[in-house]
């Protein structure tokens, strides 16, 4: 039971990863910190690219809320939160390449 909740959780994360970076992708940028978009002079590719972004780290959670159900072990979880753990440094380092390229820093 505890896998299903587990699972719950992340794939109701990856719901609103995934509309956040639509909404963002498709202009929404004011739901990015002003700070963040202090020297951005082109906020529609900025936009786009944060979006686009947001958008696959989605893919983080539902990764992770899967590994459980398929494995069916205590372990499971660990594993999972691991795995999570990895792919959401990846996408850290995708966000802070974009704040860089379109920003000029962090």
């Amino acid at each position: 039971m505890q896998y299903f909740a587990f699972a719950g959780i992340m794939y109701g994360f990856a719901i609103l990863f995934i509309v956040f970076g639509i909404l963002i992708y498709r202009g929404k940028t004011n739901l990015i910190h002003s700070y963040h978009q202090t020297k951005v002079k082109d906020k529609e590719g900025y936009g786009k690219a944060f979006g686009k972004t947001f958008g696959c780290s989605s893919l983080t959670f539902m990764i992770s809320g899967s590994i459980p159900l398929i494995m069916n072990t205590e372990s499971s979880i660990v594993f999972a939160i691991v795995v999570f753990g990895c792919f959401f440094i990846l996408f850290l380092f995708l966000i802070f390449k974009i704040q860089k390229k379109y920003n000029n820093g962090i």
